[in-house]
């Protein structure tokens, strides 16, 4: 046990890797939590065409914020975690100021442009909606600027602090926002007063993650003078914001969607059958921050007896976990939702089934998605990503406007189903490794 301690608590890179995996997977748990408790307060306090009228305005504010990232949270981290180990001082203050300029400057642009198309087009005619629309072209530069931070550290070695300002702080500022909100402005909270909140919780969590990278900035690179490579910043930047892009519309694109094909009731329990189904869906994410730092060991020392065991062993652990949390869903699903977030949202059971089947999806395919981008195969992973949100936008499409949020479901699952399928066949293929829970034979064979 002493052996272990010290070994943990050393510098070596063994260490550093098991206190980051470790540091970050805890931080993951806090925001899944954070993020659910959240969604209740929401829903409790705003009602289902509430939340609903909230859900798209966030929706609409991660999509402005595509444009205006263009990658630059990535890059920022490979960059200064570069100069930080060439003591470049000169290259990591030009990174830094460049990517913050940039993000500034495009999305003030983008915020008064979206300001202009409210006010000169009838395309938003309640005035509810409006207003949290409005609001939530506030939040695009103050979400961007607090990931930029967040990444800043990462890339100076805190990669536990730098995930703190994105995981914790933003929902745990907005939480506790909320929680005085419900005195402040009882019975019943507005739609963009939460958007508002929002932006309070964002620039708290800006402010504090601001003084957090300034302690931690070497002083040499403050006093630098700053080195400015914008081309080539700019073209490594782009492959990253396109598959930043295509996560981010796969994520809000079928909010979106529900929007304009249907109303905000149906939006509001989407939503609330979504984040649940998220939290169901928490040991694929647990054991995903757990094996993403083993894979790739295992596969560089050529172990691949252990490696079949581990991703054999990864997808029947994320199946049987999400299994177990499942079925309380499956006896008393109806009663839980009215329970949590409130009777109206009970209708919300259907739509909650459907989306528990995408979990299933992608627990029984495994790690498939870490293997390829771990053995450099990561291009397989975005074209999964593109095939799936294509079959996304066609399903839901056709669906919502005959089963609502039950249809924005069925979309989500296919896409999980679409995007699981191919990811597992192409890791068979290409790494001679099945990932997923059928993989018997080949334990057999090892």
């Amino acid at each position: 046990m002493k052996r272990l301690k010290r070994y943990l608590t050393g510098s070596g890179l063994g260490a550093t890797l098991v206190r980051a995996a470790t540091g970050s997977m805890g931080l993951q748990i806090a925001g899944m939590g954070l993020g659910f408790l959240v969604g209740v307060q929401l829903a409790r306090g705003v009602g289902v065409e509430g939340y609903g009228v909230y859900s798209f305005g966030m929706s609409v504010a991660a999509i402005l914020g595509i444009p205006t990232e263009f990658g630059l949270p990535q890059l920022v981290t490979r960059e200064v975690s570069m100069a930080s180990v060439h003591k470049n001082w000169a290259h990591m203050r030009g990174v830094m100021i460049f990517s913050t300029s940039v993000v500034a400057i495009s999305a003030l642009i983008v915020a008064l442009l979206g300001e202009l198309i409210l006010w000169a087009t009838p395309l938003v005619s309640d005035p509810e909606q409006r207003a949290t629309l409005q609001w939530g072209l506030l939040l695009v530069p103050l979400a961007g600027q607090t990931k930029l931070c967040g990444v800043a550290m990462q890339g100076l070695g805190r990669v536990v602090l730098g995930q703190l300002p994105i995981y914790v702080l933003r929902p745990g500022f907005f939480a506790l926002s909320l929680f005085f909100a419900a005195y402040w402005f009882a019975p019943h909270l507005r739609p963009s007063t939460a958007m508002g909140l929002q932006i309070v919780g964002t620039a708290l969590a800006l402010v504090t993650a601001t003084t957090l990278l300034a302690r931690i900035v070497p002083q040499s690179a403050c006093t630098a003078t700053a080195e400015y490579h914008a081309k080539a910043w700019l073209a490594s930047a782009f492959p990253m914001a396109l598959t930043d892009c295509l996560r981010v519309l796969q994520s809000h694109m079928v909010v979106l969607l529900l929007g304009l094909l249907s109303n905000s009731e149906q939006i509001g329990l989407f939503r609330v059958a979504d984040s649940t189904s998220a939290m169901l869906g928490f040991p694929i994410t647990m054991l995903s921050a757990i094996t993403i730092s083993v894979i790739p060991r295992l596969w560089a020392a050529h172990e691949t007896s252990k490696l079949r065991r581990l991703l054999w062993a990864t997808a029947i652990a994320m199946t049987v976990g999400v299994a177990v949390l499942t079925a309380p869903v499956l006896i008393a699903g109806r009663e839980l939702l009215g329970l949590l977030f409130g009777g109206a949202f009970a209708d919300a059971y259907s739509t909650l089934l459907i989306s528990c089947s995408a979990n299933f999806a992608i627990a029984a395919s495994g790690a498939c998605g870490i293997l390829l981008n771990m053995t450099g195969h990561e291009k397989r992973v975005t074209r999964a990503f593109a095939f799936s949100g294509t079959a996304n936008v066609l399903i839901s499409s056709a669906c919502i406007p005959f089963w609502g949020a039950s249809g924005a479901a069925m979309g989500n699952a296919a896409a999980a189903a679409v995007w699981s399928l191919m990811l597992w066949q192409d890791a068979r293929r290409l790494t001679n490794l099945d990932t997923s829970i059928f993989a018997v034979s080949q334990m057999k064979a090892s």
